[in-house]
């Protein structure tokens, strides 16, 4: 029960408001201002977009989510897990809260969704699911397959792209995300799908700095990478007590504010809406940056390979493009040395795939707290100079095999 402290004064203006921190993968993490409206807005909308009603039963491996639920009549299933690792959660502890509830509904992270998944195969105490989202990171194809094989056929998947300061931007439903595969390989970057209902999204030059926005400004024509703005009544229009980040983050534009994801994407001819990288992870190249997105996809499709990170291991004064990798089993020596011509083969296939001028292995992925899901691009980044520069491969194109 919460009781009110006869030493703490309560301003009237905070009932209105509530406080969604960032993850700080990026940066210091930020206070999100959003008020009780938006809240409203944002059950509303995401009810619609994950396809669930009143009478649904949700079983959530994200906290947050689990508070608007029953405002729509939707009964959350908390199951037994450590929420700060959701990649680490037991599978028989999450089929055994699916069985025991009839969840109609699985939401969490690319991370838990793996370990549901499992291998892929049909399971008997997921046969109530109607409706998956997954939220935090992309949905790579190969964990999109096997939840297919794990789900009943009537289920449908999503993929949920969005930030803290606006947590539904787009979605984007398996089919699509099948369709959108060739391009994404060819390095197209990952189709996010169209936005939500109220939500404008506009693609601006990425060097922009503190400008209105204007036709001058942006936004780039359909194709052209920028930096992803959003606006609309599910966007936060403030950080707490951060008038620098305001700056930087939000632009004005009569009485609405863009607000600028630090995200790079794209549009296509169809309107839908392609994540490319973020900002802040984009790797300088003799031929401009080269983008995480539309350089991974390819990659992680190599057989033996489970997934990749384009990094920069180079120093202050000289990038120097690297690819990490981890594969899918313990591999050394010869196999090693087939899966680098076969990288090999596919970054050569890609724009500005050639500038990658280091493939190292890496036996896993330093992940956000959060979702587990997001790389830790930085930390890798400084692991992996450190690991080129111990075999004296910083100046040169290097191959890692042992």
């Amino acid at each position: 029960m919460w009781r009110s402290s006869p030493g703490i004064r309560r301003r009237p203006e905070c009932r209105e408001r509530t406080f969604a921190y960032t993850s700080g993968s990026t940066g210091t993490p930020k206070g999100v201002v959003y008020t009780n409206e938006q809240l409203v807005r944002q059950c509303v909308a995401t009810g619609g977009v994950l396809g669930t009603r009143p009478g649904a039963v949700a079983l959530v491996g994200f906290l947050p989510f689990a508070l608007g639920g029953p405002a729509l009549g939707i009964t959350v299933v908390i199951p037994r897990m450590d929420f700060r690792r959701p990649g680490r959660a037991r599978r028989d502890d999450l089929l055994h809260a699916a069985a025991q509830t009839g969840a109609t509904s699985l939401l969490g992270s690319p991370a838990l969704m793996t370990v549901l998944a499992g291998e892929g195969h049909r399971e008997p105490a997921l046969a109530t699911v109607r409706s998956v989202a997954t939220f935090g990171a992309p949905l790579e194809y190969g964990l999109l397959d096997r939840l297919t094989g794990t789900l009943p056929d009537q289920a449908v998947i999503r993929s949920v792209y969005g930030a803290t300061e606006c947590l539904l931007v787009s979605a984007i439903d398996g089919q699509d995300l099948r369709s959108a595969r060739a391009a994404s390989e060819r390095g197209g970057g990952r189709c996010v799908g169209r936005t939500v209902p109220a939500t404008s999204v506009a693609v601006i030059p990425a060097d922009t700095g503190q400008v209105a926005h204007s036709p001058e400004a942006g936004p780039l024509p359909a194709h052209e990478v920028g930096e992803i703005t959003v606006r609309g009544p599910l966007v936060s229009r403030t950080y707490y007590g951060r008038p620098d980040a305001d700056a930087q983050a939000k632009i004005p534009d009569g009485p609405d504010v863009w607000h600028r994801t630090g995200d790079l994407g794209r549009t296509d001819d169809e309107g839908n809406l392609w994540y490319c990288g973020r900002k802040a992870h984009a790797v300088p190249s003799a031929d401009g940056p080269l983008f995480t997105e539309c350089i991974e996809p390819a990659c992680n499709a190599v057989d033996g390979v489970r997934r990749t990170a384009l990094v920069d291991a180079g120093s202050d004064q000289q990038a120097l493009p690297a690819l990490c990798v981890e594969t899918d089993g313990r591999r050394r020596g010869a196999e090693r040395g087939r899966l680098v011509a076969d990288l090999r083969r596919t970054l050569a296939a890609l724009e500005g795939g050639a500038h990658v001028r280091a493939i190292v292995f890496h036996p896993g992925f330093p992940v956000d707290i959060r979702h587990n899901a997001k790389i830790e691009r930085g930390v890798l980044g400084q692991w992996a100079r450190r690991r080129l520069a111990a075999k004296g491969r910083t100046g040169q194109t290097a191959e890692e095999r042992a």
